[in-house]
């Protein structure tokens, strides 16, 4: 059974900060769409007019994004109510879980704090942003991420074992592969097999 040490844990970390840093979450509004599936192009033109309706224009003044979600967001039509609580969105820690969404926090991180982003689709809907604030990144502790480096750290020694085995067996039994013998090997029953003229 492959063993992983504290400490090689722990090397592993160190070594590796960087890459255990849980990106900042955005506290956001939303105006969610659903795709028509018969007309997704309307849909689209949905999401562009509730857009160009929250930002300022020659001569057009910005409306309020309460007042446009009412109108766009497809829960609010159903339900004639916009859930108007923001809420804080962001990548997680544990990464399998996380990735079904990663798409999604990455266009909310495109987005400045106090800015609203340009429809984005995401599954089955558009998606229209506000992005209220921004914490700053967070570093995960050794304990945080023991268990997923242990994981790491054993699979790449499994496999080491494996091919160093593989190399061993080759050489105790003096295994050797010949490629011009097994062409000919191959030729040969090919032409075996190849009826001959008159049968």
């Amino acid at each position: 059974k492959v063993k992983v040490s504290e400490e090689e844990i722990s090397l592993y970390y160190n070594k590796n900060r960087k890459n255990f840093l849980l990106p900042p979450k955005s506290q956001i509004l939303q105006i969610k769409i659903r795709v028509d599936a018969n007309n997704p192009k309307s849909t689209e033109a949905q999401a562009a007019e509730a857009y160009k309706s929250l930002v300022l224009g020659p001569f057009r003044k910005a409306v309020d994004f309460k007042s446009v979600a009412t109108k766009f967001d497809s829960a609010a039509v159903e339900k004639g109510v916009w859930d108007d609580k923001p809420k804080w969105v962001g990548e997680e820690q544990y990464i399998f879980a996380e990735l079904g969404w990663h798409e999604y926090h990455e266009n909310v991180l495109a987005i400045k704090p106090g800015a609203i982003g340009k429809p984005f689709q995401f599954g089955d809907s558009f998606y229209i942003i506000k992005v209220l604030d921004r914490n700053k990144a967070k570093q995960l502790s050794l304990e945080e991420v023991k268990e997923y480096i242990n994981e790491q750290l054993s699979a790449k020694k499994h496999d080491e074992l494996a091919a160093n085995l593989s190399k061993r067996l080759f050489r105790e039994y003096n295994v050797q592969i010949f490629n011009s013998s097994i062409q000919s090997m191959a030729t040969k029953m090919a032409n075996d097999k190849t009826p001959k003229v008159g049968q």
